[in-house]
């Protein structure tokens, strides 16, 4: 929907994909230069990657990185999920990672519809026996891999909230002003609005998938529902809340 609409359907704002103003256009590769907040941070440093930095405006790029950190974050937990042993993950994470996120939907509904294989306990135990392969993909547990991108996902998303909240005082203004801004943004810019909703999907993917980590493996489970729960879920309610409030002031007469 989000993709495909035409231009003022439902009250979506901007443009669908077919559709795409140049000015978007670029506001997307402006965005996805300063991807991880690499650019900005080497050039505040003295590096330059670039002959010319991108300008973003503070809270456009702490959402957009936002919204990668989540999805970079999504890898473990759907490597170590049973149902999807039978599906292209780690491609699928790639494209949504390094491409477009719209396909994280499609994902859902196929994993809905995939059984778990019927050798997955048995190739467990003999992972688990052998101690070989990669701890979430042969045994569905929490190894290396999840904990590192645990802690590099969860770098990102704190420092994207502060980018939001506090980087470049003199373009993004105070939290009141920045406020204001993510909700004007949520209005007019469709392609801000993607990347909140992808934040939800990846939300609701994330939690779908905890039931058949749990019947893997109950201490897993445990820590990785700890290690999820507390720093990302509160700001993901208040991005739900400002987009729900947003379009209520779209829509209303």
């Amino acid at each position: 929907m989000l993709l495909l609409s035409p231009v003022g359907w439902q009250g979506m704002p901007g443009e669908p994909a077919w559709a795409i103003a140049p000015e978007t256009l670029a506001e997307v590769v402006a965005e996805s230069t300063d991807f991880f907040f690499v650019v900005p941070l080497l050039h505040n440093v003295g590096i330059d990657l670039l002959d010319v930095v991108p300008q973003v405006h503070p809270v456009t790029l702490g959402g957009f990185n936002f919204a990668e950190a989540f999805v970079f974050m999504l890898l473990p937990p759907l490597l170590m999920d049973r149902k999807g042993r039978d599906l292209s993950t780690a491609k699928l994470w790639s494209i949504a990672m390094f491409a477009t996120n719209a396909l994280l939907l499609p994902y859902m509904a196929n994993r809905a519809m995939t059984p778990v294989p019927a050798s997955w306990e048995a190739d467990r135990a003999a992972a688990v026996e052998s101690g070989e392969g990669l701890a979430e993909v042969a045994r569905g547990e929490k190894g290396l891999l999840s904990k590192s991108f645990g802690f590099f996902g969860l770098a990102v998303g704190v420092l994207s909230v502060w980018w939001a909240a506090a980087a470049d005082p003199a373009v993004g203004g105070d939290l009141a002003q920045r406020s204001a801004f993510f909700g004007d943004l949520m209005k007019s810019d469709r392609v801000s609005l993607a990347f909140a909703v992808d934040v939800v999907a990846g939300g609701v993917l994330r939690i779908s998938t905890l039931p058949t980590l749990r019947s893997s493996s109950s201490s897993s489970f445990e820590e990785l529902r700890t290690s999820t729960r507390p720093t990302l879920h509160p700001l993901l309610l208040l991005l739900l809340r400002a987009s729900a409030r947003a379009f209520i002031l779209k829509v209303s007469p």
